[in-house]
């Protein structure tokens, strides 16, 4: 029996999640992020807020963040369509995933913030490695969902080449 690799068995996952998902919750056509989410906070029994916000190089251009009653996901409204699906569908990835909300800051702002943490709890709480996987997991995700887009938009370029991904 052969073994799968860590990025295979995620990306297996990841489909399986994506296909659960649209079992659930269809895909609006013609397409809208917000009749997706509006269908996805249903499903979820969650609202979901949608928050835009203006980027600048070098920021991060989307976030999740969950409340007690509800989800937040921020993106960068100075960018394209496209793009703006593809970090709201990113932070959906980590809404399925079951991801924790990690640290923003990086190793030199969080010892600043936290000088008195030792260095192995501060490595801890960054948690670097694990982050690294969940933004990879969410990256898939996102990137499923949008070749699922892709097939029921018009089809520009952008749309043939990453439906063309995975096919």
């Amino acid at each position: 029996m052969k073994r799968r690799s860590t990025r295979s068995k995620l990306e297996f996952n990841c489909r399986a999640q994506v296909k659960e998902l649209l079992r659930n919750v269809q895909l609006p056509n013609p397409w809208s992020m917000n009749n997706f989410i509006d269908q996805l906070e249903t499903y979820r029994q969650r609202e979901i807020d949608l928050c835009a916000f203006l980027w600048t190089p070098g920021s991060a251009t989307g976030a999740w963040h969950p409340y007690a009653t509800h989800d937040v996901i921020a993106y960068a409204e100075n960018t394209t369509p496209a793009h703006q699906d593809h970090t709201i569908f990113h932070e959906v990835g980590h809404m399925l995933a079951g991801h924790a909300p990690r640290c923003v800051l990086s190793t030199t702002e969080a010892e600043g913030a936290a000088p008195h943490l030792r260095p192995a709890a501060l490595n801890h709480l960054l948690s670097a490695e694990s982050h690294a996987l969940d933004e990879y997991e969410a990256e898939l995700i996102a990137t499923i969902l949008l070749a699922q887009v892709a097939k029921i938009r018009p089809h520009g370029p952008l749309q043939r080449r990453v439906e063309a991904v995975f096919q």
